[in-house]
């Protein structure tokens, strides 16, 4: 199954060499003749005119731009661009993508094989559904806003999320039961807590709509049976998953996050910063910021292996919740909205104050021109 993934890898691979260079590189670089063959793949009807108006202004020597990077302007264009993208990621997406089945089978979702593959497929679904969403309106209501309504829609979504695990979890440790039977492990007292511990499963009572009481047992005690132990007390016990009528709300909530996050949080950070960087500094921001996104979705793949045993379902997604407002809170107040503006002239939104509370933006537009400066046609 896993070789299988090197299918489009190679078709890829074949694919590259019918790719055109990039002429604006190529012309920077002073090969100003393959420049023009490489662009005329792209356009076939392309005249020397046209083709000066597609590179027209090409980066002379780094040299003189040396020490350009700390510019207020350009750093400010670095921070946002990287905030953004760390908003996005800090979201919890990508843990919600590679754990979707163990959020699900823990909350009662998927009692068999086919259960989980639904529901593995549903989320990848819910990402296709918010892909096209995208394509259909960001032109329509632009980038800021696309991003504002997709982390006002996440963070709804994140609040049914946690809603919904709690509904799940309305068990309550209200028996005691004998501490040999019981490991520090398990003195949980929710049963999502509970069986996200492989050595520990909920004893239930009164499993019609959930368990109202319950309590955590050791699955690993020895000598004892597990069944025995809590079906003497009158209980249910589970060690894969909680049973409650909650649990599809639990579902349409992941979705909903899902379609939100792929509607701006997902495409927006990368097609700002690649809007707004000077075409001079692009690849190498580009770079920092998919080295950026990358680092985070390890983190946060990471983190939330780790921590979810430890934290909970319910917790976890409220620390998700809280950066995601934090986020939604940064974009509407200091990310300038570039909507309708050309290359040569996102720049000046930038020159304004973060917080338009008063202030000058006198003197930063010579300065930033300096980095936009000495342009050399390609001809």
């Amino acid at each position: 199954m896993l070789g299988l993934s090197a299918v489009p890898s190679l078709l890829q691979f074949v694919l590259l060499y019918a790719v055109p260079s990039s002429f604006t590189w190529l012309c920077s670089k002073g090969q100003h003749k393959k420049a023009w063959t490489e662009a005329r793949k792209l356009y076939r009807s392309l005249s020397d005119v046209a083709f000066k108006t597609l590179v027209p202004l090409i980066p002379s020597s780094s040299r003189s731009n040396q020490g350009k990077l700390d510019t207020p302007v350009l750093r400010r264009m670095v921070i946002v661009a990287l905030a953004l993208i760390t908003f996005g990621q800090l979201s919890g997406f990508s843990a919600v993508m590679f754990y979707s089945v163990q959020v699900a089978h823990t909350a009662g979702l998927g009692k068999s094989s086919t259960d989980l593959f639904l529901v593995s497929e549903g989320v990848f679904l819910s990402n296709v559904i918010g892909v096209i969403w995208s394509l259909c309106v960001i032109d329509q209501l632009g980038r800021r806003r696309t991003l504002l309504a997709s982390q006002a829609g996440t963070v709804l979504s994140l609040l049914a999320v946690i809603l919904s695990v709690n509904l799940v979890d309305r068990s309550n440790d209200h028996y005691v039961p004998i501490p040999d039977y019981v490991s520090e492990e398990c003195r949980a007292t929710q049963c999502t807590a509970c069986i996200a511990s492989p050595h520990c499963g909920f004893c239930f009572f009164n499993t019609t709509y959930g368990s109202t009481e319950g309590y955590c047992l050791d699955a690993t005690a020895a000598g004892h049976s597990l069944l025995d132990r809590c079906e003497i007390a009158g209980g249910y016990f589970q060690s894969s998953y909680c049973p409650s009528q909650s649990n599809y709300m639990l579902l349409i909530a992941m979705a909903a996050f899902v379609i939100f996050f792929s509607l701006g949080l997902a495409p927006v950070p990368f097609m700002y910063a690649s809007e707004i960087f000077p075409q001079r500094y692009r690849d190498l921001l580009t770079g920092l910021s998919i080295s950026t996104y990358y680092t985070l979705t390890a983190i946060v793949n990471l983190a939330f292996g780790f921590l979810y045993p430890i934290l909970g379902i319910s917790n976890m997604f409220l620390i998700f919740l809280s950066i995601t407002l934090a986020g939604f809170l940064f974009t509407l107040i200091f990310t300038p909205d570039i909507s309708g503006r050309s290359p040569e002239t996102i720049h000046l939104v930038f020159q304004e104050p973060w917080c338009k509370c008063g202030g000058s933006s006198s003197g930063r537009h010579s300065e930033y021109s300096t980095i936009l400066s000495s342009p050399e046609h390609c001809d």
